[in-house]
């Protein structure tokens, strides 16, 4: 998923009820039950992105779903990383230093292993799977086919390693992708597994463009919630809850808005913050988050 830097100048059109109602604890239990954590990346508000730290703390925390990017390297083997190199997220400068915006295609995963996110290693895909399925909260997997155009045949690979590790029949699977053709292939290979149609479309293009897609090829859509002012999110999510999709908004990890979004009924929303949202939602409180956070 692409990195956003939303805030709340997004929703700068709240009315003050709305806004002054949302800071308070929520007192509609229901909704919160029904709404969706998404760890993006972990919780990678407050550990390195995508890393074992960050989706051990984000399970013990009590999300849904980890969200993960995939890409595959020289020797078949898919990782979790956000960009399609890794420039931004790793060492790279010290260890390959003419190598440092080659693209993640081009390393073995033998040379990915001598790099390092702020000190702890990059993860395959089957690490991640790994954590969802032997932690005993069990979280969903929210996995997301990056730059599919450059790995072939990827969404195959990706399922048959799943379907390999059991994890169909433990965990929540959710697949998403902003490529329309990776999401047709996902429904294509595993039309029972649902799918999220990841776009940052301006509104107009993604009501009158992104939804009719969504309905025809995914089960929900992931729009930027930066794109959508505050008048227009009843309207939205009306629309999308009548094209019988889902929405799940990125990337949100202001409390206050995250509170918004839950009393307006949004399905789910990706953050980087999930202590913040289980403390929104009533999960857990702050000091039970501070001593789970504690011990990394």
């Amino acid at each position: 998923m692409k990195t956003s830097l939303l805030i709340l100048t997004a929703f700068s059109l709240l009315p003050f009820s709305t806004t002054h109602a949302a800071q308070k604890k929520l007192a509609n239990t229901d909704l919160c039950s029904q709404f969706t954590i998404i760890s993006h990346r972990g919780l990678s508000g407050l550990f390195p992105e995508e890393s074992k730290p960050a989706y051990l703390a984000a399970a013990d925390l009590g999300t849904d779903y980890l969200e993960m990017d995939v890409h595959r390297t020289k020797d078949n083997i898919l990782i979790v990383n956000h960009d399609n190199s890794f420039a931004r997220t790793t060492n790279i400068s010290s260890i390959f230093p003419e190598r440092v915006n080659d693209l993640i295609s081009t390393f073995t995963f033998d040379e990915i292993s001598k790099l390092s996110n702020k000190g702890v290693p990059i993860l395959k895909l089957e690490d991640v799977i790994n954590i969802a399925i032997l932690h005993p909260l069990h979280p969903g997997l929210y996995i997301e086919s990056k730059s599919p155009e450059l790995y072939p045949g990827v969404e195959k690979q990706m399922i048959d390693l799943l379907e390999s590790k059991g994890a169909f029949k433990t965990v929540k699977v959710y697949f998403q992708s902003f490529d329309l053709e990776s999401i047709k292939r996902f429904k294509e290979l595993r039309p029972e597994i649902p799918r999220l149609y990841l776009t940052d479309a301006p509104y107009s293009t993604l009501t009158k463009v992104e939804i009719p897609l969504a309905v025809q090829y995914a089960n929900g859509i992931g729009p930027n919630l930066g794109v959508i002012k505050s008048n227009k999110l009843d309207a939205f999510l009306s629309l999308v809850h009548q094209s019988k999709l889902i929405v799940h908004f990125w990337t949100v990890d202001d409390q206050n808005l995250m509170k918004v979004l839950i009393n307006a009924h949004a399905d789910g929303i990706f953050t980087n913050r999930t202590d913040l949202l289980v403390e929104a939602c009533g999960r857990l409180n702050k000091p039970e988050i501070t001593k789970m956070l504690s011990r990394y």
